[in-house]
């Protein structure tokens, strides 16, 4: 499973992400009672602040880390979009740069 079917699946099981999050050293809670798209908004913050962990603990670059960063961006970008045309609040979220 690619990192991007990664965060869809932590959409309908957000212990996926969240235990992930504590690996990497990031402190995660998301609200599993929430509804799908206050899931949704939370995975996508979520997935940046892990993306910026595990790029602030590399020591070189590795082509890996761009991909990882462009499905990263793929999944924010599409989240944004489902949040927005549900009239979902997309405060906090914003698509890294890779």
């Amino acid at each position: 499973m690619n990192f991007y079917d990664f965060l869809w699946s932590s959409v309908r099981k957000p212990k996926l992400i969240v235990e992930y999050a504590r690996q990497v050293g990031v402190d995660a809670e998301i609200d599993e009672n929430a509804d799908f798209y206050e899931r949704l908004r939370q995975v996508a913050i979520l997935s940046v602040k892990i993306l910026r962990a595990e790029m602030s603990q590399l020591d070189v670059e590795i082509p890996q880390a761009e991909e990882r960063c462009r499905e990263v961006v793929r999944f924010v970008l599409e989240a944004l979009q489902d949040l927005k045309e549900a009239g979902k609040d997309v405060e906090g979220i914003e698509a890294p740069r890779c």
